[in-house]
C-alpha cells in the first residue's frame, strides 16, 4: 500500500490508525497463544506491537537475547555509557519523535562543534591541516569520510525520498566505478574505503548515498538532531514496558512455519502459535534458521544476497587525556587497519573520557580471528599514537559482523542493481507473515526506517480483518 505523505507529519496526521480506528477488538482464539506474534524487540517489532495493541489486539513479541532494542544498544560503565548502535534521531523521524515524546522519553539537542579528528595519513600524524596527495588536487585537502558527499553536492540527485525505488541505472553504479570515472586512483580509493561504512566500494551502489544524500537535503532546516536522554536503549525499553503482555526474552527462533489461515514460530522452547506474525530479523540472520518456506524467488534471493556492513566496536575508557599531552585531535582517522576512533562527548559537547574504535568491511575479519580484539585494539592503538598506552583501557567489543547469528551484520546496504530487483517485493507478506525492518524502509532509513516498515506491517495485519 503506497502512502505519500512528509515524514514530520506522519504519525502527527494518524497515517498509522486513521485505515484502523473504528475496527472492534478480537478475541483471540483459544487455540492461539496470540493474534499476533512478532519475532524481534528491535524499533521495528516494537513499534508494530503498540499500534497493534491498540487496536485491541493480543499481541505476542518474542526475543532471542536477553534485552530489547535490536540494534539500538546502550552500554553502562562506570562513569557513564556508550552506545554499541543507533543513536541519532534526526528532525524528520516523526514516528520516532512521536513515540519518545507520548511515552516521554527525553531528548536532548547536541549543536556543539565535535572533537577535533586526528590524521594519521603516510605515516604522519596532523590535526590543523590535511593534505592527501593520493587524491586529485581539487581534493588534496578532503577528509576521505567526505569525499563523496562532496562529489555528490555537485551530481543531479534524486527528486525526492522514494524516486531511489525508479532511479536512472547511472545513480545505481558502484563507489569505486564512480569515483574511478572522476579521477580517483586505486590509491586514494582505498583511503576513501578505510572511511566508508560499508563493505567494500566496488561492491556498494552509489544509490545508497543518493538516498542519504536526498533525505539530508530534505530534512535540511527543520531542526537539530537528538538524542536519547541516558542512552538511546532507553526508548525501546520504554516502549516495550507500554505492551500488555512483557516481552518474552532469551528466545532465537528456530523455525518459522506459515499459512494463509495462521503462523508457527519455533524457539529453543517451545513453538507459539498466531493467526498473524511479523518478521522484524535481519535477512543473515533469517538465513541461518533456514529460510521461510513459501518465499518467492526474489525473496528467496534478496534473503541470500542482501549485504550488510561489517562492523567491529571496541568502546574504551580514557584515564588520562592523552590528546593534551600529544596536541592531537582526540578523534582519530588511519590508514592503517585500525581505521577510526571516535571520541564520545556529553550532553553539552564536552568529551567525556570514553572511545569507540570502528572497524568496517573487509577489515573486520583480521581482527575477529584475534583470541582478544578488543585488547589487540588497544595495543596496536599505543603502538600507533604511545600517549595512549595505560591511558586507554579497553572496556567492551560489539561484534556487528556475520558471525553475530541475531544480526549478521550493522545494517545493510544495496549492491549495484539489487534495489530495483529487490526493494518492492522482498517484504511482501508470505501468507499471514508479515516482514518489517530497517532494510524494508521505503521512504527512510536507518531507525526511522524500521519504524515506517513496523507501521506498515501492523496495517495490513489490521487491513487483512476488514
Amino acid at each position: 500500500m503506497k502512502r505519500h505523505t512528509t515524514r514530520r507529519n506522519a504519525l502527527k496526521a494518524g497515517l498509522a490508525l486513521s485505515a484502523i480506528a473504528a475496527l472492534p477488538a478480537c478475541q483471540t482464539e483459544k487455540s492461539l497463544d496470540a493474534d499476533v506474534i512478532i519475532m524481534g524487540a528491535g524499533l521495528s517489532g516494537l513499534y508494530a506491537a503498540m499500534l497493534l495493541e491498540a487496536e485491541g489486539l493480543d499481541v505476542l513479541v518474542v526475543e532471542a537475547l536477553p534485552r530489547v532494542g535490536g540494534r539500538m544498544f546502550t552500554l553502562n560503565h562506570d562513569g557513564g555509557f556508550t552506545e554499541g548502535g543507533g543513536q541519532q534521531i534526526g528532525a524528520s523521524y516523526a514516528r520516532l519523535l512521536d513515540v519518545a515524546a507520548t511515552l516521554n522519553v527525553p531528548l536532548y539537542e547536541q549543536t556543539a562543534r565535535g572533537p577535533d579528528t586526528g590524521y594519521f595519513l603516510n605515516e604522519t600524524w596532523t590535526t590543523d591541516t590535511l593534505t592527501v596527495p593520493q587524491f586529485p588536487a581539487a581534493f588534496e585537502s578532503t577528509p576521505p569520510s567526505s569525499v563523496l558527499f562532496r562529489l555528490l553536492a555537485n551530481e543531479p540527485g534524486l527528486e525526492s525520498a522514494d524516486s531511489w525505488l525508479t532511479a536512472p541505472e547511472a545513480f545505481d553504479i558502484s563507489a569505486a566505478q564512480f569515483l574511478t570515472e572522476r579521477g580517483f586512483s586505486p590509491d586514494a580509493q582505498a583511503l576513501i574505503e578505510r572511511a566508508l561504512n560499508a563493505n567494500q566500494l566496488d561492491t556498494y551502489s552509489m544509490l545508497n548515498l543518493h538516498r542519504s544524500w536526498q533525505l539530508y537535503k530534505q530534512s535540511g532546516g527543520m531542526g537539530a538532531t537528538q538524542y536519547v536522554e541516558g542512552g538511546s536503549q532507553r526508548l525501546p525499553e520504554a516502549m516495550a514496558a507500554s505492551l500488555k503482555r512483557p516481552v518474552i526474552m532469551n528466545s532465537p527462533i528456530s523455525a518459522i512455519s506459515v499459512s494463509n489461515t495462521d503462523c508457527k514460530v519455533q524457539t529453543q522452547s517451545r513453538t507459539y502459535r498466531a493467526k498473524h506474525a511479523v518478521c522484524t530479523l535481519p535477512f543473515p540472520a533469517l538465513q541461518k534458521i533456514g529460510g521461510i518456506i513459501g518465499a518467492s524467488a526474489v525473496q528467496r534471493q534478496a534473503f541470500a544476497a542482501l549485504p550488510y556492513t561489517q562492523i567491529m566496536e571496541v568502546h574504551m575508557q580514557s584515564s588520562a587525556p592523552f590528546w593534551e599531552a600529544d596536541q592531537i585531535g582526540p578523534s582519530i582517522w588511519t590508514d592503517t587497519e585500525l581505521e577510526r576512533v571516535f571520541a564520545n562527548t556529553d550532553r553539552t559537547g564536552a568529551l567525556n573520557n570514553f572511545h569507540t574504535g570502528w572497524v568496517n568491511g573487509e577489515g573486520v575479519e583480521a581482527w575477529m580471528s584475534k583470541p582478544d580484539p578488543k585488547a589487540a585494539y588497544a595495543d596496536r592503538l599505543a603502538a600507533l599514537r604511545p600517549a595512549t598506552r595505560g591511558a586507554m583501557n579497553p572496556l567492551a567489543l560489539i561484534d556487528w559482523t556475520a558471525a553475530n547469528p541475531y544480526a549478521g551484520g550493522a545494517y545493510y546496504h544495496w549492491k549495484p542493481g539489487q534495489a530495483q530487483r529487490f526493494a518492492t517485493d522482498m517484504g511482501k507478506s508470505i501468507g499471514n507473515l508479515h516482514f518489517a525492518g530497517e532494510h524494508l524502509g521505503l521512504l527512510h532509513t536507518g531507525m526511522e526506517a524500521a519504524m515506517e516498515s513496523g507501521e506498515r506491517a501492523a496495517i495490513d495485519i489490521i487491513e487483512g480483518r476488514v
